[in-house]
């Protein structure tokens, strides 16, 4: 089987590394770069998730049959935006906390809220940028996703690193707002979905999981205990049970779906 993971914004492919050597070895993984990520793809000044979700699915044509697509963050954004557009070349579905905050734009009065908060961390980026303070930016973004104070625990090359970001996480942000279909297409995911977040994320990113869960006839929602927001680096052994269950689940009901005749 082939299990294709994509990234958040806050990492890269190599990010998947402890959680990919606890998988088992008959398990295919590729890491990607996404597109804002690599550098021979640097995307227009104006672009959306819907923009990358096509460069993706075109790599996508390269597997032999439909991949297990494996998404963290705004990764599982773009993984389910794949997944509602072309729901015929995913065998499986998972998803770590997506952050497509458009489908709270229009919901109910708590989620109006939740993504005025989003928009309240977008205008403290723009105006970090603005006054030259990235790291006043940086670190609204960071302690937003892991509490307060987390941005100043980080390693000081750690912290550098995220700074040099700041352009590509107000990209991202922009780009996820510039999306306007609706909760209700994530019914077009029909093959098996696993949704993971952690007790101790924001709760607007436990929301927005179990939100879009709600909206699959196959999904399955779990909690990993003790984790945040990137619970596939600091809880990797966890998480690779649960990941390879979901994904042996998922072979043996494609190996008993009936043959159709030509």
């Amino acid at each position: 089987m082939s299990a294709v993971l994509l990234h958040g914004t806050a990492g890269g492919r190599r990010q998947w590394a402890d959680l990919v050597y606890q998988l088992p070895k008959d398990i295919e993984t590729v890491a990607l770069d996404l597109p804002s990520h690599a550098a021979q793809e640097v995307p227009a000044a104006r672009r959306s998730l819907s923009d990358e979700a096509l460069v993706i699915m075109r790599r996508l044509c390269d597997f032999d049959g439909p991949v297990h697509l494996i998404g963290h963050s705004y990764g599982a954004a773009l993984a389910l935006r794949i997944a509602v557009k072309w729901p015929g070349m995913i065998a499986s579905l998972t998803l770590f906390e997506p952050a497509i905050f458009h489908l709270l734009r229009d919901g109910h009065a708590i989620e109006q809220q939740m993504h005025a908060d989003i928009a309240d961390i977008v205008t403290a980026l723009d105006d970090a940028e603005a006054k030259g303070e990235p790291e006043r930016g940086v670190a609204r973004f960071i302690d937003f996703w892991n509490g307060p104070g987390s941005f100043e625990r980080y390693p000081a090359e750690n912290r550098l690193k995220l700074v040099q970001r700041l352009g590509l996480i107000r990209a991202n942000f922009a780009a996820l707002d510039a999306e306007s279909w609706r909760l209700s297409d994530c019914a077009r995911v029909t093959c098996p979905v696993l949704c993971l977040y952690g007790e101790n994320s924001p709760l607007l990113a436990q929301h927005l999981t179990r939100l879009v869960a709600g909206q699959m006839a196959n999904a399955k929602v779990l909690p990993v205990s003790g984790a945040g927001h990137f619970l596939p680096m600091t809880h990797a052994a966890t998480v690779a049970k649960f990941l390879t269950a979901h994904l042996g689940a998922a072979e043996r009901q494609m190996v008993r779906l009936p043959t159709r005749a030509a």
